[in-house]
């Protein structure tokens, strides 16, 4: 996937602030909802984006653990002082075993 800020048509199109990422950041973190789809083997974003071929379990797991990750950072959001660490460790640790082996994967190294 290609993430950009800024699209520009002069005599050409431009896209500016860009950078490739993977569909696993793109779950997470990106905006819009995240919808299982009624056969549950698919993953809608945002109503427009369409991941296919996930087994049933992989994308409500996803969707659970996007859930969790909208929570957390909202409760950061509302009380900045507020010290989540404790409670936050093993989403954030899953989070980034998740990003981890993605990245690893998009290489090409196996683990």
């Amino acid at each position: 996937w290609l993430l950009y800020h800024t699209k520009m048509k002069t005599s050409r199109v431009f896209l500016h602030d860009s950078t490739l990422i993977g569909s696993i950041p793109l779950l997470l973190f990106g905006g819009g909802q995240l919808q299982v789809a009624k056969d549950r083997r698919h993953i809608v974003l945002d109503g427009t984006l369409r991941f296919d071929g996930v087994a049933e379990e992989t994308a409500v797991l996803l969707k659970l653990l996007r859930r969790e990750v909208d929570r957390l950072l909202l409760m950061k959001i509302a009380d900045p002082s507020a010290d989540v660490s404790r409670t936050a460790e093993p989403l954030l640790k899953a989070v980034a075993e998740l990003l981890h082996c993605e990245g690893a994967r998009s290489i090409g190294v196996r683990s």
